[in-house]
């Protein structure tokens, strides 16, 4: 029987969690970007009101930031469940791989009950070991999980179950620009001016990865910046092609040769 592995479509899986993710949050974030809402009434055609019209200032305020919180829950929510199924899928095609050539039961099920598993970061860990992948940040989806958690079941605030020693640690990755000229270096951040070349001989553009931590206290609201979000969607898709990297290299060591590199090197 022939089996396609292809890294493509399992990669499409986590790009597709990315694209909604950061599109439904940005539409979303930009209903609040003028100030609180001052109104959450929604067409009727008949006579039926549960919040005052207009919405007084004090529970404006209140709505907006409460719906803020579960915009970014349902987006944290969408790069974790597309991440556990681009998951799923590369375990499947490693198991896949390594039985190539053998004779299996009629009744074997490839990749067995690794999908049952709701843990991302368990379920990450698991597949780097697997195909040799020594770069991938696990305990950062971790923290990405027990963040969704908070927001989605927790009201938005840290619960204990969420926190280790009471605090929980948001972690990240994303690239970050600077400006070295005159002696010196200066982060260009999202919302830096515009950065002039003062230096007579020229100024010097560096790109690095940055690694980004966010503390939260037991019980404390967790908000994330428009900006951060961003870097977190961008935390995803580079994961995701780290492992398919990873992964290539590990079909290849077999004798399966992908025709041509899945993902540009960086």
């Amino acid at each position: 029987m022939a089996l396609n592995l292809d890294l493509k479509a399992a990669l499409e899986i986590a790009a597709v969690g990315v694209r909604r993710a950061h599109a439904f949050m940005a539409i979303g974030l930009q209903a609040t970007e003028g100030g609180p809402v001052k109104s959450a009434r929604l067409p009727m055609t008949f006579s039926f009101q549960v919040l005052p019209d207009p919405l007084p200032d004090e529970l404006a305020e209140k709505i907006t930031e409460e719906y803020q919180a579960w915009l970014t829950g349902s987006g944290l929510r969408e790069l974790d469940l597309y991440f556990s199924l681009f998951i799923d899928r590369l375990w499947w095609i490693a198991d896949a791989a390594e039985l190539a050539g053998q004779r299996v039961p009629w009744d074997h099920v490839i990749g067995g009950s690794f999908d049952k598993d709701t843990n991302v970061a368990r379920k990450v860990s698991k597949v780097a070991e697997r195909i040799g992948c020594q770069v991938s940040k696990v305990s950062y989806f971790d923290s990405l999980s027990r963040a969704r958690n908070s927001l989605i079941h927790g009201s938005g605030q840290v619960r204990d179950r969420d926190a280790l020693d009471g605090i929980l640690l948001l972690r990240w990755m994303c690239p970050e620009v600077s400006m070295r000229q005159n002696g010196g270096e200066e982060i260009i951040r999202h919302d830096s001016p515009s950065m002039e070349v003062t230096d007579p001989n020229g100024a010097e553009i560096i790109m690095r990865f940055a690694e980004r931590e966010k503390p939260f206290a037991l019980g404390e609201k967790i908000k994330i910046l428009p900006h951060e979000l961003s870097e977190i969607c961008f935390f995803y898709q580079h994961q995701a092609s780290v492992l398919i990297r990873s992964l290539e290299v590990f079909l290849r060591d077999r004798g399966m040769f992908p025709p041509t590199p899945v993902v540009a090197e960086s």
